[in-house]
């Protein structure tokens, strides 16, 4: 039997582009890949962006979104053309309505094969703003995922959520294969080991469904038993607020309440002993997904596609959404057992270097382009 000869792949990722970084660099290695992308979403890479994405991936950034900009037009009506060369188109859904009327726009005239990936077919609680009051953006959104006739989705779960909210999507092909590691944030250079301080991380957009309430009850529990271990929480959102003013109660809470780098937000995964993921409801996660890519145990909220990334009991824990005393009872047993978090660390590798590896995850994605091209 001869070798499948190469695909010339069209990846847009004009939004979720740090967590298909690494497709485009593996799906390289084997393929022709064209990765399309806008502005502000390489501005978390700063200067690194250009060793972080692979040499042999064709990148083109686009200008932002501009409605009045007649440059934005005319680069998005130029993807018309570079996606009549290639193979397969994978469209990285987005809440833009001028970007969805696009997309809907070239799926009607050219006759190459795409493929959607939606990452969150419901907003989770606390996110319907983005929708609220827009039943226009609503409307498109609706239509866009609801004419695509093939899916793909980065957990089983999200692939049932997909068949529950838009029945009608997915009708000509749809698939499920696990969200990748975000192992890109890996390669930088000098990155800390941990210390001599237990250190758990919680990491993220604060929103209310990552639970932030129920972590800091939880670490009065914690910080009774281990007043030498250390909660570093990461990231901006509507949830700072509350977390500013329980932090006063608390003792040993870090709080870096600002955007920051990759780099240094690579360097807080780096030097955590666990990482945390309160959640109280969840499709896939970046978090979990850098927490594999580092190779860190995790205990979470039994939600969402989480279990599905994680080998309970060897790579992570789980505890049920919204309990506070579990989660500080999970927590202060990995604290105080050194065996058992060496144990999860372990677990995690297996996880990272096995039926999570991007090899394997990108030959899996690969034979649902193939399948579309029958």
């Amino acid at each position: 039997m001869s070798e499948a000869p190469p695909l010339r792949i069209l990846l847009q990722c004009h939004a979720f582009l740090a967590c298909n970084l690494g497709l485009a660099n593996h799906l390289s290695v084997n393929h022709t890949v064209k990765l399309r992308t806008v502005k502000h979403e390489l501005v978390p890479f700063g200067d690194d962006w250009g060793w972080q994405l692979s040499d042999r991936v064709n990148c083109r950034v686009l200008p932002n979104i501009r409605l009045r900009s007649a440059d934005y037009y005319v680069q998005r009506m130029k993807l018309l053309s570079e996606a009549k060369s290639c193979d397969i188109i994978h469209n990285q859904y987005l809440t833009d309505p001028v970007m969805n009327l696009m997309m809907m726009w070239w799926m009607r005239r050219t006759d190459r094969p795409s493929i959607l990936t939606v990452h969150d077919p419901k907003p989770h609680s606390g996110d319907d703003y983005l929708f609220k009051g827009k039943p226009i953006r609503r409307a498109i959104v609706n239509k866009l995922i609801s004419s695509h006739p093939n899916i793909l989705s980065y957990s089983e779960y999200t692939a049932q959520l997909m068949k529950e909210t838009y029945p009608n999507a997915g009708r000509g092909y749809s698939a499920a294969v696990w969200h990748g590691p975000m192992d890109y944030l890996t390669r930088y250079p000098d990155l800390p080991t941990p210390d001599g301080t237990p250190t758990v991380l919680l990491a993220g957009r604060l929103s209310r469904y990552k639970g932030t309430d129920v972590m800091l009850q939880a670490w009065k529990q914690v910080s009774v038993k281990h007043p030498n271990a250390r909660l570093v929480i990461v990231g901006t959102g509507l949830e700072s607020a509350s977390i500013h003013t329980q932090q006063e109660t608390l003792s040993n809470v870090q709080f870096v309440n600002r955007y920051v780098t990759n780099r240094e937000l690579a360097e807080y995964f780096a030097q955590s002993h666990l990482v945390v993921m309160p959640y109280l409801d969840a499709t896939q996660s970046g978090i979990q997904a850098t927490a594999i890519a580092f190779e860190k145990p995790v205990v979470a909220s039994r939600v969402g596609a989480i279990p599905e990334m994680l080998d309970e009991g060897e790579s992570g824990l789980l505890v049920p959404p919204g309990d506070a005393d579990a989660l500080a009872a999970v927590i202060s047993a990995c604290l105080v057992d050194g065996d058992l978090l060496n144990h999860l660390q372990q677990g995690a590798a297996r996880l990272h270097r096995g039926r999570l590896a991007w090899p394997l995850l990108c030959s899996q994605i690969e034979g649902h382009y193939r399948a579309l091209l029958k």
